[in-house]
């Protein structure tokens, strides 16, 4: 897409508002941009088929507010290091949450954790 149709479609706004509805922090650093490729529109339209899915059928996705655990998990890779109880807890949330979608592996193929 080219700057003034992203500019005029006010790209960058709408990209702000849907950070701002994000729950977790990684979501709110996730950078999206605009895409020229029909397959890959399409597949991100599958996704948001499957999202809209789940949130009717399966009462919605697996629990998704969770700390970001990226420094954590660096941290804990050094010898010798131990985690806090409190970094421990916010591990084990975001493993809850990596359990639920698995739980929906089979179900939803395009959702689908590699």
């Amino acid at each position: 897409m080219n700057p003034h149709s992203i500019r005029v479609l006010e790209f960058d706004q709408i990209i702000d508002k849907l950070h701002d509805l994000c729950w977790s922090v990684p979501a709110k650093r996730f950078v999206i941009k605009p895409s020229g490729s029909f397959d890959q529109i399409e597949y991100s339209l599958d996704c948001l088929s499957e999202m809209i899915e789940i949130y009717q059928a399966e009462n919605g996705p697996p629990n998704l507010i969770f700390s970001d655990i990226d420094l954590m998990l660096e941290k804990s890779a050094a010898e010798g290091v131990v985690l806090e109880p409190s970094e421990l807890v916010k591990v084990s949330r975001f493993y809850d949450v990596v359990m639920g979608f698995t739980a929906l592996n089979d179900k939803y193929e395009n959702l689908k954790i590699q």
